[in-house]
């Protein structure tokens, strides 16, 4: 109810898609909502968490597992052993 209250694809009809506005203003809402709830490390470990899960998640071998240490300028990717 709250979402369909406050989104309105129209307000940003020239900037993409309504799908993309869409997901674009949840993102916002939840980050938005983690930093007000549960602070700033969480938020940002939930942006991260979201990054992850919408561009990498569907890199990852169905049979796989893999881990990641990141660092501002350094990001390592491996699997984990089986």
């Amino acid at each position: 109810m709250i979402y369909a209250t406050i989104f309105c694809g129209a307000d940003d009809g020239d900037c993409d898609s309504w799908d993309t506005q869409s997901r674009s203003f949840e993102r916002e809402a939840r980050q938005h909502a983690t930093h007000i709830l549960l602070g700033e490390d969480a938020a940002t470990l939930e942006a991260i968490n979201m990054s992850a899960w919408d561009n990498l998640s569907w890199l990852i071998p169905l049979d796989r597992k893999i881990v990641i240490h990141a660092e501002r300028g350094a990001i390592t990717v491996d699997f984990l052993p089986n």
